[in-house]
């Protein structure tokens, strides 16, 4: 059987042939091909775009892969009618019998959606963008934002009011593609829902989102070390701005507590080249660590690898996920096969793995007070840390060593109900 994967990333030989890092974002894409590439039942074909001027094909053997022009798929595939003609003409070629888009909000994956006329489409959900569209700013407010508009924002037309419009735009790409999907494959009942809400007829396979064994090797060594880790704060929907305030609260008590925090956001600039590149987002956020004076209290890690995540995950004293909006929350997953003390904002799938005060703690992601109060009562009580961080990784590894459908498996029944249909 022939399936096209559409991806928001390179990966696999494509990668390898085009010297692009497949490490930090995506982790779980790289994870699906080692899975999938040995599996003889099935030819591949891996579709995803770039900044190139013409189609550049490679091949290993068994699989093609394709690289389109466009732009990058996960920052903003420029759709148009000559890039049209080409995804089609690849499709027209290859003739797939299934198509699976990684994820809805790529433009790419909806121009795929739009050119496949009766091919069955199947969706891995990644992110759920209309839940980040509607509680984008639920941690921090537009006019704030607006407030710390920069130079860079100015020029680059990247202002917080194209970014919101950027959002509704994925937000309206997701549902015309799960419109347009036969069968989405996700592993959580928050996800199958809201996916059902837009699409009542759709088909949902539980298949887990895979995880780095970086994590599944790294193991988590109590410290004393008041070091707070987080997932990378590249958004307002992450709820920076919630933590910050938490972390605040937490220094008057623990004046050596450090956040760290993995890339996301620009130190303030020290050079006329950083003054020309610092956008808005940053400028706030910069500007809310001076007000609250928590200059020492915060380290940018910057842009790290998953082996680098893992070690500081191993390292910290507790790890926090203040987001308004999460789908697999796998930052979080991460964190709890490491066996880090976990303290996660009740959104979207987390509260099906975190139960709190059992595995973890759960708190409403408007509330920085109660996020504060557990980190401090982590910091207080080193029993408490050592046993719900060994609760969260007994969870999690049994949560992924159920039992679970292959990809053969998925797409052998989509076959067969779509020959049904005809």
């Amino acid at each position: 059987m022939k399936v096209l994967w559409v991806l928001n990333k390179a990966i696999g030989k494509l990668a390898e042939t085009m010297n692009i890092s497949t490490d930090g974002y995506g982790g779980w894409l790289d994870q699906s091909l080692n899975e999938i590439k040995n599996d003889n039942d099935l030819s591949m074909v891996y579709l995803t775009s770039g900044n190139v001027s013409e189609v550049k094909t490679v091949s290993d053997g068994k699989d093609v892969y394709y690289l389109v022009p466009g732009g990058s798929a996960y920052s903003g595939f420029k759709t148009s009618k000559k890039n049209e003609e080409i995804i089609k003409g690849i499709i027209d070629k290859e003739k797939p019998e299934i198509i699976q888009l990684w994820g809805t909000e790529s433009a790419l994956g909806s121009v795929v959606a739009s050119v496949s006329c009766n091919i069955p489409i199947i969706v891995y959900i990644q992110g759920f963008m209309n839940s980040i569209d509607r509680n984008y700013f639920e941690s921090t407010t537009e006019k704030y934002l607006k407030k710390h508009k920069t130079f860079y924002d100015i020029v680059k037309r990247k202002s917080i009011t194209k970014a919101v419009k950027q959002i509704k735009k994925k937000a309206k790409n997701e549902r015309n593609v799960l419109t347009r999907a036969d069968s989405i494959v996700c592993d959580s009942s928050w996800c199958e829902a809201v996916c059902k809400a837009i699409n009542p007829q759709i088909t949902s396979y539980t298949k887990k989102l895979p995880i780095d064994e970086v994590f599944l090797n790294a193991q988590w060594k109590d410290n004393d070390s008041h070091t707070v880790f987080c997932a990378s704060q590249y958004g307002p929907f992450k709820g920076f701005e919630i933590l910050l305030r938490a972390l605040a609260m937490v220094r008057d008590k623990y004046p050596d507590v450090l956040l760290i925090v993995p890339g996301g956001w620009d130190a303030p600039p020290k050079t006329i080249r950083e003054k020309l590149t610092y956008n808005g987002y940053s400028y706030a956020m910069n500007s809310l660590i001076s007000e609250l004076k928590l200059e020492k209290n915060v380290k940018n890690a910057g842009s790290i690898t998953r082996k680098q995540m893992a070690g500081y995950m191993s390292g910290c004293e507790v790890f926090v996920q203040s987001s308004t909006a999460e789908n697999h929350s796998s930052t979080l997953r991460e964190a709890m096969f490491v066996g880090t003390p976990c303290i996660a904002s009740c959104v979207g799938s987390t509260p099906e793995h975190v139960f709190n005060g059992q595995n973890g703690y759960l708190f409403k992601n408007n509330e920085p007070e109660l996020l504060a109060h557990y980190i401090i009562r982590l910091f207080e009580d080193k029993s408490l840390r050592i046993k719900l961080g060994a609760a969260a990784r007994k969870h999690i590894n049994e949560f992924y060593q159920s039992e679970e459908i292959d990809y053969s498996a998925i797409y052998s029944d989509i076959k067969r109900r779509y020959l049904k249909q005809i």
